[in-house]
Parts: structure tokens; sequence; C-alpha cells
């Protein structure tokens, strides 16, 4: 019999496969050696693509004993569900917060991307101007904090109004780890290092 019953906080499932959204928890009694023992797979469903509507497991496993079995799929469950209602919750608060953000605080304020393969490159950009949905950047220079070189590496910080760009517009997400403005592969995040500056690396 490939079914279980599960019985949960708020519904008793009897059933092959139970739907958590685009996640399922599959139930078998094809495990072992012996291809008898309880079994439980773990995945989702494809949303997109060619594929869309089919399963990928994420894990599969057997167990001794229904019990045990169950005992995992209810855990599974369980999780699983207070990370989705968690998820959707910090979804709307996000919602919220950009709804109510004023871009206008960021006038005169810089920010940066420090990315790159074998160093680490910053580029810095301030803030200039808003429109209603976006805000408006420009590039500027940085210069090494003196006493802060290492073995090719450094501290750099931003030298306000130094501007080496044209201006460009571009869109603010804000969430409770901060604000940060999209640029395409590197989304920029406030500078907050002061004159410390941060850290900045090559490779010879």
């Amino acid at each position: 019999m490939n079914t279980a019953t599960i019985t949960t906080d708020t519904a008793k499932f009897i059933a092959k496969e139970i739907r958590i959204e685009n996640y399922y928890l599959r139930f078998g009694n094809n495990g072992g050696k012996e291809k008898n023992l309880p079994t439980l797979q773990y995945g989702r469903y494809k949303t997109v693509g060619k594929n869309k509507g089919m399963r990928s497991q994420i894990w599969g496993y057997y167990y001794k004993s229904e019990e045990e079995r169950n005992k995992k799929a209810l855990e599974t469950y369980t999780n699983l569900k207070a990370n989705l209602d968690l998820d959707k919750e910090q979804k709307a608060a996000n919602k919220k917060m950009n709804a109510d953000f004023d871009l206008q605080t960021l006038i005169g304020k810089v920010f940066y991307s420090s990315w790159g393969y074998d160093q680490t490159n910053v580029d810095f950009f301030q803030v200039i101007g808003v429109t209603s949905k976006m805000v408006i950047i420009r590039e500027i220079s940085g210069n090494s904090v003196e006493g802060s070189d290492g073995m090719m590496c450094d501290r750099v910080r931003p030298n306000v109004n130094d501007f080496i760009s044209k201006e460009t517009k571009h869109l603010v997400k804000v969430n409770k780890y901060g604000v940060y403005i999209s640029n395409g592969r590197y989304p920029l995040s406030e500078y907050l290092d002061g004159e410390k500056g941060t850290h900045r690396s090559w490779y010879a």
C-alpha cells in the first residue's frame, strides 16, 4: 500500500503524495534490497520551461518502519510549511517597506559594489537625484586609505562629488537588511565604512 496517514495541527492526510505549494512528499513501499521497505521522497515540481509540471527530487530515503517514515514526513511537512509561511510574511513586509520608503532620503549617499575573481574590485556611486520610482546615480572615484597597504591589498574609500561617469537611473530595493540599488550583475550596498574604507585586493 503506497499511502501514509499523516496528522498535522491543521489537517489529516491519507495519501500517496502530499503537496505543499510546489513541493511534494511522496510515499512508497519499495525500498531496501528486498524492495519492501517504506520510502519517502521530497522534492518540488518544476514551474517553468519545457519540463514544467515534472517532479525534481531533492532527497529520498527508505525506513525500517512506516512509523519512522511517517515521523520524518511530518517533521519535513511542519518545517517546510513554517518556512513557506515565514517567506510569505517577509515578502509582504518587504513590499510594505518598499512602498513606504522615501527615495529622497538617499540623495547624497554613497553606495558601492565589491566584486571580482581572485581579486576584489570596489566601485563607488553617489546618489545625485531621484524620480518617482528610481534613483539617479553617478560613479565617483576612490582613494587608498593611508597606512592600509598589505600583501596585494589595501582599504579604499570614496571621493564624494568626484564624478567619473554619466548619470544613470536605477531601481531601489529595501528589506530588513538594508537598502540596495539594482545595478545589473552586482547590486549596490550603502557605504557605511566611513574613513576606514573597505577592503580591496588585486592579483599580481
